[in-house]
């Protein structure tokens, strides 16, 4: 079982501050050990896309684009899957909406290959996200967008916890989301990833860092050869414990794709790329986590206030 752990921090002061102001709040759907999902407006039509806060470009299938009548046209960037099939196509969105958030005119990408038709028909990358604050409380399965226009520092944690990691990020080429965490003894470069539904670790790091293969002990298969799963002891940082977090081990997609000359070339989201640890939503729920796009700076809570007094088990 996992659990969280905390150590408990001296109440946040009591000075003005201008509040918070949340632009919208829309509430997430979070299928078990599957990606977030967020729901979007485009014309005032409903439409459901994959939350995706390690996605560097937002994107749509085809089949919306079809369905919304919106303006295909060619751009020199390539979205490139780990087959190495390949998407040059945008389309221009007139009216693109999460919740009361107006985003207006916007660009979006389509996707390489159409999900399944009752799936999610795109996904919300940080070049949408990251015009404002985002406050991702999974236990409540909401997501809220906040407006920039506030006090730095702790003040944005505006719920009750005695636990709080305050973590430098940063933010890289590709448009994602890196910072630091502890990972058995060891610090490696992660980011949240909520378009995914489990945690995963890159099989060269795994090897190099920790000397881990499938047939280490404790390695378990999942049914795909190139993947196994393996229960570390301590995922951390700051003051916040993650205890025998269940990773997936995955290979490095991107030392295998080919490259498409003339073309700038980002990855779909079924290549796993920028940070080497990423945290899918087996970890993410059991977090409520705050992103400060503008100051570079991730909060960390327990998902539950009660979390904060005692290792309650909870399931991967």
């Amino acid at each position: 079982m996992t659990s969280v752990m905390a150590l408990a921090l001296p109440a946040l002061g009591d000075e003005q501050c201008q509040p918070l102001k949340i632009v919208s709040s829309v509430e997430l759907k979070l299928p078990k050990n599957a990606a977030a999902q967020v729901p979007v407006s485009i014309g005032g039509q409903p439409l459901l896309f994959r939350l995706t806060t390690d996605g560097s470009q937002s994107a749509i299938s085809s089949a919306a684009i079809d369905k919304f009548a919106l303006i295909r046209r060619d751009s020199s960037l390539r979205t490139l899957d780990a087959q190495g099939d390949y998407s040059n196509t945008v389309a221009n969105v007139e009216d693109f909406r999460i919740g009361t958030a107006r985003f207006g005119k916007v660009l979006l990408r389509q996707m390489v290959k159409d999900p399944s038709p009752d799936g999610p028909q795109g996904w919300l990358g940080n070049d949408l996200l990251r015009g404002y604050d985002v406050d991702l409380d999974f236990a409540a399965a909401k997501m809220n967008l906040i407006s920039r226009d506030h006090c730095a520092g702790e003040k944005v944690v505006y719920w009750s916890s005695k636990t709080l990691a305050k973590v430098p990020m940063r933010i890289s080429e590709n448009n994602r989301i890196v910072f630091k965490m502890m990972l058995d003894g060891h610090e490696i470069e992660a980011t949240i990833e909520s378009g995914v539904g489990r945690t995963t670790l890159l099989r060269p790091v795994a090897d190099s860092v920790f000397g881990l293969t499938e047939t280490s002990p404790g390695a378990k298969p999942t049914g795909n050869a190139d993947r196994f799963h393996y229960r570390f002891g301590k995922l951390s940082l700051e003051g916040l414990v993650i205890t025998n977090p269940d990773i997936t081990i995955v290979p490095d997609a991107t030392a295998k794709m080919p490259r498409h000359g003339g073309s700038r070339i980002i990855a779909g989201l079924s290549v796993h790329q920028g940070a080497p640890l990423k945290l899918g939503m087996s970890t993410l729920r059991q977090l409520h986590i705050y992103i400060d796009y503008a100051n570079q700076t991730l909060y960390f809570t327990p998902a539950k206030p009660e979390l904060d007094q005692a290792a309650e088990p909870l399931e991967d």
